[in-house]
């Protein structure tokens, strides 16, 4: 064999050897990959106290009870305009009404004075 045919399959196995080892190395860095997702991903851990965990539970809980308290106080309010604007229109009937009597009863007074003008102004 000569010496470039050795030369030549020398660079093919160094060239095999360098396509193994990047091969290999790929499969090493996804693994690597892999295991830090894994290991980064969210988790809850020894790390998190118990109190952080109830405290947002409470807080949540707060949270619920404030905005079924606050709807509830809302209804009650509404609840209270529509009857006070209902006593009021009827407020409001019962004045319109009194005012048309008055009306009539003050028309029906002129109406007497005109005629005990219209009689003494006859008589005379």
């Amino acid at each position: 064999m000569s010496a470039a045919a050795t030369e030549e399959e020398r660079r093919k196995q160094r060239v095999a050897i360098e396509e193994a080892a990047v091969v290999e190395l790929r499969r090493h860095m996804a693994a690597e990959d892999y295991r830090l997702k894994k290991e980064l991903g969210w988790h809850v851990g020894k790390e998190i106290p118990i109190a952080t965990i109830i405290v947002l539970i409470l807080q949540t809980a707060g949270v619920v009870w404030w905005a079924a308290t606050t709807s509830a106080e809302l209804k009650a309010q509404k609840d209270s305009i529509a009857a006070t604007q209902a006593m009021q229109m009827s407020v409001d009937r019962r004045q319109d009404d009194e005012a048309q009597r008055s009306e009539s009863r003050i028309v029906l007074q002129l109406g007497m004075l005109n005629q005990k003008l219209d009689r003494l102004i006859e008589k005379r």
